[in-house]
């Protein structure tokens, strides 16, 4: 990791971006996670969300982004067809709670 910090990288930002603004948003910042079945059970999927993740996501948010989550590549090009068509992205539980005191608010969709 310090390698990559060296090269500018900042810990939390989301794994890809649609610089494409729809549907009143900015553009699109989703964070991708390896696919739902790679995980032991559900507190291992809420675990894979680190704090400084989300808190680039609730940032996001806040200045107009569409945020999402992905679980796999499937998931993530669901949602990028959802955000081109301009439709609501899917609820984000856990973007209201400062960190991630409580993860039992991450929600699998």
């Amino acid at each position: 990791m310090s390698n990559l910090k060296a090269q500018g990288l900042k810990p939390g930002v989301s794994d890809m971006v649609v610089a494409f603004p729809r549907g009143g948003y900015h553009g699109m910042y989703v964070e991708m996670k390896r696919v739902r079945e790679a995980y032991k059970g559900p507190a291992a999927i809420k675990s894979a969300v680190r704090s400084s993740q989300v808190d680039w996501m609730r940032l996001m948010e806040e200045q107009g982004y569409w945020v999402a989550l992905a679980y796999g590549a499937k998931e993530f090009q669901a949602l990028v067809n959802q955000y081109l068509k301009g439709e609501k992205r899917p609820e984000l539980y856990f973007l209201p709670h400062r960190g991630l005191e409580d993860r039992t608010q991450i929600i699998a969709w």
